[in-house]
């Protein structure tokens, strides 16, 4: 599953924060499950019973330079292990292939 890390999800999130942070938030509206979070380490999805998703390298250094107040730019990224198209239910952003934007 690929999920689009928007310029409203950088502008509408809360550096350091799992739940509120702009990876968190794209999380959120690609798998429709509205308590996913976002670590440097782990991506949840489903309170960490089966959704948890080691984070890919490109989505900790965008955690590490926003939370440094570095500037980041929008950019998509995988997660590898997730099922799409349908996976939790979710209808927005959910691809198997990434967009060709």
């Amino acid at each position: 599953m690929f999920v689009s890390v928007t310029s409203q999800d950088i502008a509408a999130g809360i550096p350091k924060s799992i739940m509120c942070c702009p990876i968190a938030l794209a999380v959120q509206r690609a798998t429709g499950v509205p308590d996913a979070w976002a670590g440097p380490f782990k991506i949840c999805v489903d309170g960490g019973h089966n959704g948890t998703h080691d984070t890919p390298a490109v989505a900790e250094e965008f955690m590490r330079r926003i939370d440094a107040g570095e500037a980041v730019e929008p950019f998509i990224f995988e997660l590898a292990d997730a099922e799409a198209p349908n996976w939790y239910g979710a209808q927005s952003d959910m691809r198997s292939e990434p967009p060709t934007e």
